[in-house]
């Protein structure tokens, strides 16, 4: 039925089957043509585990019929066989693993790929971020420079213009101190001539080129009492003894240094030449008076 069918398997199956109950019944001869046919068909249909089958059987029947050496050639057969199976089996199971772990490999190269472009984006961002606060920071640092730049501009013009003019004292002083001294003893007459005396003294003689120069000194050549001194500088200027006479030094510097003559001098020679005691004394009044450094002045005369 098997044979009818072209049921190969079944056809190997029955085939060793049957010889297997010959070879139990000792018919040897029977059992070793049903084993070779069913070799036969193994082999032509492919059925290696029947081929093997079949080596190991006729390797038994042999030996136990004394023949040896045919008994020794299908054993080796059936070994060999039995190898290239378990060869075929292994290969099978090494390409498994290789394509295994070639597809991870590919997997983690991606994943580790997505990390790079990540970690990359993020140093652009940050590389983005930094140079835009830094030039917010330049564009902040240049309007600013360029304000206060402005500023020392107008305030050197406007010290440039008051070094022309002879008046040191504001009006809104000389009104202040006229009402601190209201009660004072001198008449007006007194008080107006002693004022112009004081003024001509320092302008025309510039006593207050010494260094050393004092109340006692301006009080002795206008042969008067220093309080008098003291309470006509605080009443009609507005200030003490110390800066009225620097505001006289100052306006001689500021003088000096818009004279070309002058060029060569140094910021010490100036304030020698000015009475300033010490240059830090010069640089501290001029700022007070001129609203700038004496060497700031001089760069933008």
């Amino acid at each position: 039925i098997q044979k009818n069918n072209d049921d190969l398997t079944g056809q190997v199956f029955s085939l060793n089957s049957i010889a297997d109950i010959y070879t139990v019944q000792k018919e040897y001869l029977k059992a070793e043509i049903l084993f070779l046919k069913s070799l036969e068909i193994s082999k032509k249909s492919g059925l290696n585990e029947q081929v093997r089958y079949s080596y190991n059987a006729l390797s038994v029947l042999y030996e136990k019929t004394k023949q040896d050496e045919k008994a020794l050639v299908f054993y080796k057969l059936y070994t060999q066989n039995k190898d290239s199976v378990f060869n075929i089996s292994k290969h099978k199971q090494f390409e498994e693993l290789q394509t295994k772990y070639e597809t991870e490999k590919k997997e983690n190269r991606i994943v580790q790929q997505e990390l790079v472009i990540k970690k990359n984006n993020v140093v652009i961002l940050a590389s983005v971020i930094g140079l835009s606060i830094g030039l917010v920071f330049i564009l902040i640092m240049s309007w600013l420079y360029i304000q206060k730049h402005k500023a020392y501009k107008l305030l050197v013009k406007l010290n440039i213009e008051l070094a022309n003019q002879s008046g040191i004292v504001t009006k809104s002083e000389k009104r202040i101190q006229a009402e601190k001294y209201s009660k004072s003893i001198l008449t007006e007459n007194v008080k107006s001539e002693l004022h112009e005396k004081i003024i001509a003294y320092l302008e025309n003689e510039k006593p207050y080129l010494n260094k050393h120069f004092s109340i006692d000194d301006i009080a002795e050549a206008l042969d008067t009492n220093k309080k008098y001194i003291s309470r006509i500088i605080n009443q009609d200027f507005g200030t003490n003894f110390n800066n009225f006479i620097n505001k006289f030094r100052v306006n001689h510097a500021r003088i000096m240094i818009l004279d070309p003559e002058n060029q060569k001098l140094s910021l010490q020679g100036i304030a020698e030449l000015s009475g300033f005691n010490t240059r830090a004394t010069f640089i501290s009044a001029f700022k007070k008076f001129a609203g700038v450094t004496p060497s700031y002045f001089m760069k933008k005369k």
